[in-house]
């Protein structure tokens, strides 16, 4: 079994966390884009915030050891979680999202690809639920985001609010732009 150390990140830990991006966003976006497409750390990190967040590494055998995943947080939203794929369904995950909750709050939050069942499961095997199913785009490629938050979220009840360049892409119009809904399930839908 693997010794896994949660750390905060350092300047220093730039090339690892590339490095880990780059190899598992290709894994997250597959069910609605092409790998090979995926732009790389270097090219989205400052535009998505990866500077203004806190982010904890995770790294195995010592503190100082490979460093095998990283989380990113901004206020109670996890921004960023990815796991090395050659370090997946080794605990790093769990390890690492258990440091992150208790920084979270009860207001925390994840957005997630629907196309990504592995990380639905993972974020609900942590108490999170379904709040919101919503247009999402990434990179101009159409997909379905789902918003889980903490079952005492102020999040959960919250609307979705798409961009407009994934209402676009979902079929939406300025005529009809569609809105959320709460279905029966306690769950917003955007229709």
């Amino acid at each position: 079994m693997l010794q896994i150390n949660i750390r905060e990140y350092r300047e220093s830990d730039w090339p690892a966390v590339c490095e880990i991006h780059d190899h598992a966003r290709p894994i997250e976006v597959s069910g609605f884009m092409p790998g090979d497409v995926v732009l790389p750390m270097e090219q989205v990190a400052a535009v998505d915030g990866f500077f203004d967040s806190q982010t904890l590494v995770a790294c195995v055998d010592h503190a100082e050891g490979r460093i095998s995943g990283f989380a990113t947080i901004h206020s109670s939203e996890v921004t960023w979680f990815y796991v090395h794929p050659s370090f997946h369904r080794q605990g790093v995950g769990r390890t690492l999202m258990g440091h992150v909750l208790p920084l979270l709050g009860a207001d925390a939050f994840v957005l997630c690809a629907a196309t990504n069942p592995v990380a639905l499961a993972f974020y609900q095997s942590f108490g999170f639920i379904i709040a919101a199913r919503f247009p999402g785009e990434v990179q101009g490629y159409r997909s379905e985001c789902i918003r889980l938050t903490m079952p005492t979220s102020c999040h959960r009840h919250r609307p979705p609010t798409p961009s407009l360049a994934a209402l676009r892409l979902a079929g939406f119009t300025e005529d009809s732009p569609g809105k959320a809904s709460l279905g029966d399930d306690g769950v917003y839908y955007w229709r």
